[in-house]
């Protein structure tokens, strides 16, 4: 009688190790996985004929012939390295046909540590300072998930927050226990060109008595000399004042002189006999400084503009040669682009901008005393850092520092409320002018009792936005009220005397007449003669001629031959 075999094999799946040696169940080795199967110990037994499985199916297999007919983890196994939860499939039959129900083993497997990076910060970058994006540490794991996330650590820079940096993440872990390695991103942190009132690529002097109320001041390079003043790149006048603490002063070379005051400086040579102030951070490395801007192109037009005395002009944006405005002119530019060749504005001329405008000049800009560049009153959405003045020229022939010509000159008690770049030679403002806006040359030379206030064209967001040079008209119509050829009388210059010094203080008033001449007959056929007193009070020791000058002078009229401002000082 034939023994019958009605019993199916068995089949084991084993794992080695055999118990996870990660954290939370996880193994974070390569696991070796081996099937093995026995159709018994009966002598009845026909033994195994075949062993089928599978790892990871799309489904589970529900008999024997849903696996495929192979199994690479029989004898001495094989390992699984790939990252997941896993699940292994087996069974077996015999030679009597008689087959298993699959059977199956899961483990759960993750080699990688997390993935961390610094956020925030590239490696690389270069930022102003004030514009430093915020660094941080992003930690992921796609297996096992994260157990804890790296930090972010910041070291470098100087005292000032600027300089070399490196942001660094720390040890990240994920549920298994794999832990990261730290990453770093390497950083620079510049001074920020938007915060300079005063910015010079060799050299600032801030003359006596002087006030910066807000901005930074600073020198590009370090020079040998000559220099503008104090043998420094820099330098602060005798009783100069910086008002705001959160200003600086950066050069290589610094002087700081009697009762001037400064905050914040960054420098590698300092010489004072005043006050600095808030935080030093020294060495100063010049590279953090800011560039100056670059210069557009500029193409000059031919038709030369001339705005006779008590004249006024329109401009309309375009190329231009030379533009010479007389004393006591207005011109109004209506906004854009403009091109020139140079400037020359005399005395209490006013030029306004009516609305965002940028200049160009292939050479130099000379504006004399008591002369007013500044948005157009009717113009109160254009703000200083609306307008820009680009002037190309250098100083005189050789374009040396102690070369006159200057590139830009700025006469006594102007008042200039726009940005000025002129990186081939010194912006000179002289005395007793008040400048809203920011300077930005070679060299920058501010004379004595000069009143800044920082209003950067420069990383700002505009009101609006010049004409672009595509834009641009060449030799483009002017509305005509005064240009070259003008054939009406030229009135005699004249100049109302100014005394440098405080008026006496028992002089309390001053007293401007324009005294009128050779006006038509009267009815009576007598010549007349008319007198207009214009009077403004001021401050007892305080008072200077000019401020007592009529807001606007006024204009002849048609009957009128001369009229001569006599000033009158009054006890």
């Amino acid at each position: 009688v034939e023994a019958k075999d009605n019993d199916a094999p068995v089949s084991t799946i084993t794992l080695d190790p055999a118990t996870a040696q990660g954290q939370n169940g996880w193994y974070t080795v390569p696991v070796r996985v081996t099937v093995t199967a026995s159709d018994g110990d009966d002598p009845k037994a026909s033994g195994v004929a075949e062993t089928r499985c599978t790892l990871d199916p799309a489904g589970a297999p529900a008999a024997f012939a849903d696996l495929p007919a192979e199994c690479p983890y029989t004898g001495a196994g094989a390992e699984v390295t790939a990252d997941g939860v896993h699940t292994l499939y087996a069974a077996s039959r015999d030679n009597r046909n008689n087959s298993e129900t699959p059977v199956s083993l899961s483990f759960q497997l993750d080699r990688t540590p997390p993935l961390v990076s610094v956020t925030g910060v590239s490696g690389g970058a270069t930022y102003r300072l004030g514009s430093v994006p915020s660094p941080g540490c992003a930690s992921s794991d796609a297996t096992a998930g994260v157990a804890s996330e790296a930090t972010v650590q910041v070291s470098g820079g100087n005292a000032h927050g600027v300089g070399s940096f490196t942001a660094t993440c720390g040890v990240a872990t994920d549920q298994a226990g794999n832990a990261s390695t730290p990453v770093t991103a390497a950083y620079t942190v510049g001074y920020d060109l938007n915060k300079f009132v005063l910015l010079g690529q060799e050299g600032v002097a801030l003359g006596l008595l002087s006030e910066v109320n807000n901005g930074d001041v600073g020198a590009r390079a370090a020079g040998n000399g000559p220099f503008l003043a104090d043998n420094a790149e820099v330098s602060i006048g005798q009783q100069a004042k910086m008002l705001d603490p959160t200003s600086r002063v950066l050069g290589n070379r610094l002087a700081v002189k009697l009762q001037a005051r400064v905050y914040n400086p960054s420098y590698n040579h300092l010489t004072n006999n005043g006050q600095v102030l808030g935080t030093t951070a020294t060495p100063l490395d010049l590279a953090l400084l800011p560039a100056l801007p670059a210069l557009p192109t500029i193409t000059p037009g031919t038709q030369n503009l001339s705005v006779a005395q008590f004249g006024s002009l329109t401009v309309n944006p375009g190329s231009y040669g030379a533009l010479t405005v007389n004393q006591y002119a207005t011109v109004t530019f209506s906004g854009g682009v403009y091109h020139f060749q140079s400037w020359s504005v005399n005395q209490y001329a006013k030029l306004y901008f009516a609305a965002p405008t940028e200049i160009r000049v292939a050479g130099r800009v000379n504006v004399v005393q008591y002369s007013t560049l500044a948005p157009a009153p009717t113009a109160t959405n254009v703000q200083p850092g609306d307008i820009v003045l680009y002037v190309a020229g250098q100083n005189g022939n050789n374009g040396a520092i102690n070369a006159s010509p200057k590139a830009a000159v700025f006469g006594q008690g102007s008042t200039l409320k726009l940005n000025v770049v002129a990186p081939n030679g010194t912006i000179q403002v002289d005395q007793l002018a008040n400048v809203t806006g920011a300077l930005l040359g070679r060299w920058v030379s501010v004379s004595q009792q000069v009143k800044l206030s920082l209003a950067s064209a420069f990383g700002r967001t505009s009101t609006g936005n010049p004409a672009s040079p595509a834009e641009e008209i060449t030799d483009p119509p002017v509305d005509e009220e005064q240009e070259d050829g003008d054939d009406n009388e030229t009135i005699p210059p004249v100049e109302p005397p100014v005394d440098e010094d405080p008026l006496p203080s028992a002089w309390t008033h001053a007293l401007f007449l324009p005294l009128v001449t050779a006006a038509a007959d009267d009815a009576a056929g007598v010549a007349s003669i008319e007198t207009e007193v214009f009077e403004e009070p001021t401050a007892m020791n305080e008072t200077r001629l000019r401020e007592a000058m009529p807001a606007e002078p006024v204009e002849p009229d048609s009957d009128t031959a001369t009229r001569i401002f006599l000033p009158v000082v009054t006890q």
